[in-house]
């Protein structure tokens, strides 16, 4: 390999990480003339605590520790080579998958992801994200051809080295391991539906209630049960003049009557992983 300060060129010591025999392949690549072994990795779902791995053996057994408290599961690989477990990992964390053997396969190192979202905007209102590390969605497929390219070369996102994730996109809130080439992923929960609705006109004490969801298959939405709290104030002079920690429950939250008047209602849905998104709407009372 040449370079400006080398022109002669240098010995370059290349480690390639091999995957176990049989293992399935995470993504196919049409210029290879044989099959490829699977490559491991793995990717923490931070909201609903779990972690999943992929480029495994069928049927292989595996085991998957969480450094921090010493957290161990064990699971059995599916015909795709893949595992999904329940294991408590938080930002910071490192997680290290092992074969039957007690082979060290993958370790990931879970970022430090954790967004705001106002609504339904497409960019992050605010939060935290792992700084240097790529942003986005992982490559579904090797970025190949027929002619010599630059492959993803500068493309992407990247988290700022202040860490601040102002601004970045608010769909496929997921960072890559640099060390691993695995992921930590986000996914927070739609406010679907609120009681009262925007700009609903009410008379006396109400029922106030709000249901959280993630789109689901076939234009589904599958409920989270995620907390969602309520503020409402009034339009007139900002001053609270009720709050309820939880909203999203079976029977709803009680609210007196108000005065007549205009109010602004500030809905926060806030999951485990601190990430949270806000709506406001406005209601009047009769």
């Amino acid at each position: 390999a040449d370079s400006s300060l080398s022109p002669s060129g240098a010995l370059v010591t290349l480690t390639a990480e091999l995957g176990e025999p049989g293992s399935v392949p995470n993504a196919g690549n049409s210029q290879l003339l044989f099959t490829p072994s699977g490559f491991p990795s793995c990717t923490a779902y931070l909201r609903t605590r779990a972690v999943g791995c992929s480029g495994l053996v069928p049927g292989g057994r595996y085991t998957l520790t969480r450094r921090r408290a010493h957290a161990v599961r064990h699971a059995r690989a599916d015909r795709r080579g893949t595992i999904y477990v329940q294991l408590p990992v938080a930002a910071g964390d490192l997680v290290t998958l092992t074969n039957r053997l007690r082979r060290a396969l993958t370790t990931l190192h879970v970022a430090h992801l954790r967004v705001d979202i106002a609504g339904d905007q497409t960019r992050l209102k605010g939060g935290r994200c792992e700084p240097g590390d790529y942003y986005g969605p992982p490559l579904s497929a090797p970025p190949v051809s027929a002619a010599v390219g630059a492959g993803i070369a500068a493309t992407g996102t990247i988290c700022p080295s202040s860490g601040n994730a102002r601004g970045l996109p608010a769909t496929d809130i997921e960072q890559t391991d640099e060390f691993s080439g695995g992921q930590t992923s986000v996914a927070v929960p739609s406010i679907e539906s609120t009681a009262p609705i925007q700009d609903e006109t009410l008379y006396g004490p109400f029922i106030a209630s709000a249901q959280p969801g993630l789109p689901g298959m076939g234009g589904s939405t599958i409920a989270t049960g995620t907390p969602i709290s309520l503020t409402i104030s009034s339009a007139a002079s900002g001053q609270t003049v009720f709050h309820a920690a939880n909203v999203d429950t079976a029977l709803g939250v009680s609210v007196p009557g108000l005065a007549p008047g205009s109010y602004r209602a500030k809905w926060v849905l806030k999951d485990v992983n601190g990430d949270t998104r806000t709506l406001h709407t406005r209601f009047t009372e009769a």
